[in-house]
């Protein structure tokens, strides 16, 4: 009889389960506008099933990022987390990867490629810079995990700025510029590199618990550049003794 009941309990169950995967995409975002909104994102043409659906245009922070879709695994339900696998395509870059949420809300990504304006990924980061930029941000992450308050616990990759240029408050191109992310003991280090453009840069970034930021870059004007670049440049103080620009600052997330 207890077998019997078992039996019975593991099939509504599974039958409960199989219910909430088939349900419209459309009728769970619509239960969930509210708390989908209070983090700044907004899906507009949602179709499909929860386990496999898209959305005809995601919004971030303001920012379309374009055509989502995605495909729920359902395995991972059972290790108490969400995980699915994603592509999101605009008109002007395209991001895939994989995505997990575990119970205490904190979050996993990668492995993570892809290119995006950016414009884009300025805008999602909420940087407050005073300048417009242009070019675009080619993404290869292994690993970016985020604890249960957003703040980045472990990152693996490279973030690259491809035909990495300003637009305003004056035009100029600075080449091609990468940041190579790595996890150790004390915390996250990025080694900023550039590959030969009009700005010469070198440095690094530091990411220590709990979300504190340090920058240290040498910068330069290489001979092609505009002249406007040495001017911004100059501002800096004067050069070391390898002709570089010190730009140290550092924050808290």
């Amino acid at each position: 009889m207890k077998r019997k009941l078992l039996y019975l309990l593991v099939g509504l169950l599974a039958f409960g389960v199989t219910l909430l995967l088939r349900a419209p995409a459309e009728q769970l975002v619509t239960r969930a506008a509210k708390p989908l909104a209070q983090q700044q994102v907004h899906l507009i043409g949602v179709g499909g099933t929860l386990l496999h659906g898209h959305a005809a245009q995601l919004g971030l922070r303001g920012s379309d990022l374009g055509r989502l879709e995605w495909r729920l695994h359902p395995l991972s339900l059972l290790l108490g987390e969400v995980a699915v696998s994603f592509t999101l395509e605009g008109p002007d870059g395209r991001l895939s990867g994989e995505l997990s949420v575990a119970a205490d809300q904190s979050l996993r990504l990668g492995p993570l490629q892809g290119r995006l304006p950016a414009a884009a990924l300025l805008a999602l980061a909420e940087l407050p810079l005073p300048v417009v930029v242009e070019g675009y941000a080619a993404v290869r992450l292994d690993t970016l995990q985020l604890d249960p308050h957003g703040l980045p616990q472990r990152a693996e990759g490279v973030i690259g700025w491809q035909e990495a240029a300003l637009r305003s408050p004056q035009a100029m191109a600075l080449g091609e510029l990468q940041l190579r992310l790595e996890t150790r003991d004390d915390g996250i280090h990025g080694t900023l590199v550039e590959g030969g453009g009009p700005l010469r840069l070198e440095g690094t970034l530091t990411l220590t618990p709990p979300g504190a930021w340090t920058l240290d870059a040498g910068l330069a004007a290489r001979p092609e550049a505009v002249p406007a670049l040495g001017n911004y440049l100059r501002m800096l103080g004067n050069p070391d003794a390898e002709g570089l620009y010190r730009l140290r600052q550092n924050g808290q997330l």
